[in-house]
């Protein structure tokens, strides 16, 4: 789902559309709670507001957006009420252990919605603000009206972007102009196929998309448009290393490296590990926010290369982390536990792969990182991505059982290696043993590499992409 949001400007005075809109939003809502159908519901708002400025339309989408809000809550009341029943558990079990824990606060399990902020309603319950501001307050919810397909994807609004406005159909003879005041050139591109995709004829299936309009502000949600199918070669394969502060990434052709690169986003959890501020500081919040952007830019260009390069299987190491009680400093597990956003990576990943047909596939990767530095002349990262290529390509797609890992002989290691398989040494395993043992580097360092630096996508991208030749 793609929400566009812009800033409008108009003529018209859209106060008392809110005002009825919020009315009909919480008489909606308490009906909910009561047991009420939704067609009980319309029916109860038509007695109650006959002479209503929102069509049966604008009613039946406050109804059905109350519906999914209740929805939301109750959903979160269970989760509230089985946390605490399992924190109850916890602290009676450890008192029968004799090691007793501190009693957990007990989460509220009978949330209700508060129209207009839990905040604005604090501080008019305190008295700093007024009765009227709050109702004042309420009204910035605006209206949200679903879409319908087939009504030119929204039967009350009708997209004219090249023209820099949005025309809001309140009803039959009333059409309010909404002037664009701002908005991007890549947003403004992807409404305008929108607005392609709905110039159909009255009948015809159009795009569906939703708007909530607020005073100033024009909110346009709708699903991502699809991707017409690509070829793509069941030859060409690509790995991907995660690591919490630089992923590796390679693509392959029948064992031979077409792509290969790192996204290095070190300097940016430093700068977050270094500043010690406090989570609640400003410019803290702007770093994690800046993290999480660059995270999920990642997997946008991965996929991006995936595609210009034809590939059809993409492997990731499946990582399943065992809670441990030996921990390496508070520095070391801040890095790998709060700041590396591996399942946001994942997931993101997974949805655009997904998308466009590519197969993601996660494999065991013992020993990858090994395999890759002993066998490849790239960086760490991008020889470990290597590894997890091929196993992921040779065992997983070929099923080729005997090469979960790759044939040891002296043709297939960096030379530096080759004299360790005279020392009776069988398999990968022994060999890993032997050069740990022998205390020996076998980690390809950045500056033994020939590669190009590059910032992400802009200038102010935090995170290097270096690209090896």
């Amino acid at each position: 789902m793609i929400t566009i949001s812009f800033e409008h400007t108009t003529d018209y005075d859209l106060t008392s559309l809110f005002q009825e809109a919020s009315k009909e939003r919480r008489l909606a809502y308490n009906r909910i709670e009561d047991g009420l159908s939704e067609k009980e519901i319309r029916a109860y708002l038509k007695s109650m507001s006959p002479n209503s400025m929102l069509s049966a339309y604008m009613q039946d989408s406050v109804i059905k957006s109350m519906v999914a809000l209740k929805k939301s809550i109750d959903a979160l009341n269970d989760e509230n009420k089985k946390k605490n029943i399992a924190n109850e558990k916890k602290y009676l079990k450890s008192r029968e252990d004799g090691k007793p824990i501190k009693q957990p606060k007990k989460l509220n399990e009978n949330i209700k919605p508060i129209f207009g902020s839990k905040k604005n309603w604090d501080l008019t319950c305190k008295k700093k603000r007024t009765r009227e501001e709050w109702k004042k307050d309420r009204l910035k919810n605006g209206l949200t009206i679903q879409g319908e397909a087939l009504c030119k994807g929204n039967r009350h609004f009708e997209l004219h972007i090249d023209e820099d406005y949005v025309l809001f159909k309140l009803n039959r003879k009333e059409h309010i102009k909404l002037n664009i005041k701002s908005l991007g050139k890549k947003w403004k591109k992807e409404l305008l196929k929108l607005q392609a995709l709905n110039n159909v004829k009255v009948g015809e299936q159009g795009y569906t998309y939703t708007v909530r309009i607020t005073f100033d502000k024009v909110c346009i949600s709708f699903e991502e448009f699809k991707q017409p199918p690509r070829k793509l070669n069941k030859n060409n394969y690509a790995g991907i290393d995660l690591n919490p502060s630089n992923i590796g990434f390679s693509i392959c052709n029948n064992k031979e490296v077409k792509f290969a690169t790192e996204y290095n986003f070190k300097k940016i959890i430093d700068e977050i590990c270094n500043s010690k501020l406090a989570s609640d500081d400003a410019k803290n919040k702007h770093l994690q926010n800046k993290l999480d952007h660059e995270t999920y830019e990642i997997p946008k260009t991965i996929v991006r290369q995936c595609l210009h390069h034809s590939v059809k299987f993409l492997f990731v190491e499946d990582l399943q982390f065992k809670t441990t009680s030996n921990d390496k400093g508070k520095r070391y597990n801040r890095r790998t536990k709060n700041l590396w956003k591996r399942n946001k990576f994942l997931n993101n990943l997974e949805k655009r792969c997904n998308e466009v047909d590519i197969k993601l596939i996660k494999i065991d990767t013992e020993h990858t990182t090994f395999i890759g530095n002993l066998m490849y002349s790239y960086v760490d990262s991008v020889n470990a991505s290597l590894e997890i290529a091929r196993r992921g390509f040779e065992y997983k797609v070929k099923n080729i059982e005997n090469n979960f890992y790759p044939p040891l002989t002296a043709d297939g290691l960096k030379h530096q290696w080759k004299e360790f398989l005279g020392q009776n040494i069988n398999s990968w395993v022994d060999l890993n043993k032997q050069i740990k043992n022998s205390k020996l580097r076998y980690r390809v360092p950045l500056k033994d590499t020939l590669y190009e630096g590059f910032k992400m996508s802009s200038k102010k991208s935090r995170v290097e992409r270096l690209v090896f030749t």
